[in-house]
């Protein structure tokens, strides 16, 4: 966000929407600062199927049964999509905003120097909101529990491994393939 140059047209604790030079508009993670991370954990060790852990959770954007009201019916849906999380614990540097949230909603504990930085990206070009990704080695991980950060979205959620092929065709997150994609050339795999 630019003050000098931008109009607020709306905002939230949650997202802001803003005009640029008169003309452009674009969203803004108010919550996260404008600036969240995402992990992409993987496991290589079989070349001729590699895995990556898929993350199942509630998406109420993209659910039929979520109401304009925010209730969700039974009939909800699970989507497959990717372990991220928002800047908007003070004092954490991205890596342990990382960590938390693959023991949040991997059930993965890790270290900070078992992360692999694959760079940023923005979820779209109608967005100032910068994503630093992350990869993690999973390979013989002990997974306990998915806890979730106890929303609504995230209440039933689980991961479990998936085929890395599975998790590219069916997530509704971009950032899982531009993550994997890296991790396949940051490695000479591609």
């Amino acid at each position: 966000m630019n003050p000098e140059r931008d109009e607020v047209l709306f905002e939230s604790r949650f997202l802001s929407l803003y005009r640029r030079d008169g003309w452009y508009e674009y969203i803004h993670n108010t919550k996260g600062k404008g600036s969240g991370v995402m992990v992409l954990i993987y496991d290589l060790s079989n070349a001729e199927e590699p895995k990556i852990l898929g993350r199942y959770e509630h998406t109420p954007s993209h659910e039929s049964g979520y109401t304009p009201e925010g209730k969700i019916t039974e009939d909800r849906l699970v989507y497959l999509t990717s372990i991220t999380g928002q800047m908007d614990k003070v004092g954490k540097t991205h890596a342990e905003v990382a960590l938390e949230e693959v023991y949040e909603e991997a059930g993965i504990y890790a270290e900070l120097d078992e992360l692999e930085y694959l760079g940023d990206v923005y979820p779209s070009k109608a967005s100032d909101t910068k994503i630093k990704m992350f990869a993690l080695n999973g390979h013989g991980k002990f997974m306990g529990p998915v806890g979730g950060d106890g929303s609504a979205g995230e209440r039933g959620s689980f991961a479990m491994w998936e085929t890395a092929r599975l998790v590219i065709e069916q997530s509704n997150c971009p950032m899982v393939g531009m993550a994997y994609s890296k991790l396949l050339f940051n490695k000479n795999l591609m």
